[in-house]
């Protein structure tokens, strides 16, 4: 916009100025190397200023250096088009790879980029040039409109709401509210301990849930799971990873802290081993400070320490081998995709199937190329 802008002035100042054909064919060139071959990784850096120079090179001066054709009038129509194609190909595309949480199958953007032109066409036709001339052929409708179009985006969410209400469904929105598990009084790591039939589902539980608050939020889905539901406990503690003789240490979570994470676990696995019933583990976390890369701050063997995720990986195998030793079958959760507002205690998901429950103790060792097939072999 700023390159945009101070052309528009320069050719203001000197309506003659000229850019010869000479020099736009290489900018036009260059644009399409740019588009079909990146130079630079990171965007919008080293490409996207080149773009946008050689842009401003076609812009300036003449405009009938390129001649007229179908495809000329075609890239035109386009450049017509380029905003509202801006406006609406994000949401599109954005939903697409939400909605697969993965990379989106080529058909599909194929899809989304035809309904994307067409959308485009419509909010050009219909909306940009009704809003950008209509002015000039009738004010009051104009303002008509625009009033109406501003006070729809007004009425539609708020008449969504009054709807949810109607339904007697809106009593409180559950989607950024903090999410205990089964109930608040367990998130604490105390109370399973002292009352296991206050953070269970059965009296002889076959899965237990432990881990941080990640593990916590996997619970009102997980009882979408009736074999789940009716037979599971909740182990957690906020903030606390299910790894055995480690904690990770930061601006929040001190040494004192850290020794109380690292009993709570020892009791945890402890209560998992002495208890029969139980067959499966299921464990999350985001592992923040333990598996990222670089040094780490931690607390291990009675002190803090910096480390990295090496150590973290072979705490995590010892951890899994104790669990398969005791006949246990540990099943790990990944975090879910980062929508960049999680909190520590993650929204509800009470309408969410079982869909992470994916990555097992195979897969661990496999990304962290140490094999611990002995230490499943009990399971």
């Amino acid at each position: 916009m700023l390159t945009g802008s101070l052309l528009a002035w320069r050719m203001l100042k000197a309506p003659a100025l000229n850019v010869t054909k000479r020099v736009k064919l290489p900018a036009l060139l260059l644009i399409g190397y740019l588009c079909a071959a990146p130079i630079d990784s990171a965007h919008p850096r080293i490409d996207a200023l080149l773009v946008v120079m050689a842009t401003a090179l076609l812009i300036a001066g003449n405009s009938d250096w390129l001649a007229q054709n179908l495809l000329t009038r075609a890239v035109e129509k386009l450049g017509d088009w380029s905003y509202s194609l801006y406006l609406v190909h994000w949401p599109l595309f954005a939903l697409a790879r939400t909605a697969y949480l993965d990379a989106v199958p080529l058909y599909v953007k194929y899809l989304l980029l035809l309904a994307a032109l067409v959308l485009a066409y419509l909010q050009f036709e219909y909306v940009e040039q009704r809003f950008r001339y209509g002015w000039q052929v009738n004010r009051n409708k104009t303002f008509k409109r625009l009033a109406a179009a501003s006070l729809l985006v007004v009425i539609t969410p708020l008449s969504a709401d009054l709807l949810r209400s109607w339904n007697g469904s809106a009593a409180k929105p559950t989607s950024r509210t903090p999410n205990w598990g089964l109930k608040q009084a367990c998130s604490a790591g105390s109370l399973v301990f002292e009352h296991p039939e206050q953070c269970s589902s059965a009296a002889q539980p076959v899965y237990a849930l432990w881990g941080d608050s990640y593990t916590m939020h996997l619970i009102p889905g997980l009882q979408n799971e009736k074999p789940i539901a009716e037979s599971m406990i909740q182990i957690t503690m906020a903030a606390c990873a299910p790894i055995l003789g480690l904690a990770s240490l930061d601006k929040n979570y001190d040494e004192t802290w850290a020794e109380r994470c690292m009993a709570f676990n020892e009791k945890a696995i402890r209560f998992i081993e002495s208890s029969p019933s139980i067959r499966y583990v299921i464990m999350s976390s985001p592992y923040s400070g333990y598996f990222d890369e670089g040094e780490l701050t931690q607390f291990y063997q009675g002190k803090k320490i910096v480390g990295n995720r090496a150590l973290a990986v072979e705490q995590m195998l010892t951890t899994l081998a104790r669990l398969t030793a005791s006949g246990k079958i540990p099943v790990l959760i990944a975090p879910p995709p980062d929508l960049g507002s999680m909190s520590a205690n993650v929204g509800d998901t009470s309408k969410a199937a079982c869909w992470c429950l994916a990555v097992t103790t195979a897969i661990f060792a496999s990304k962290n190329t140490k094999s611990i097939s002995a230490a499943l072999s009990t399971a």
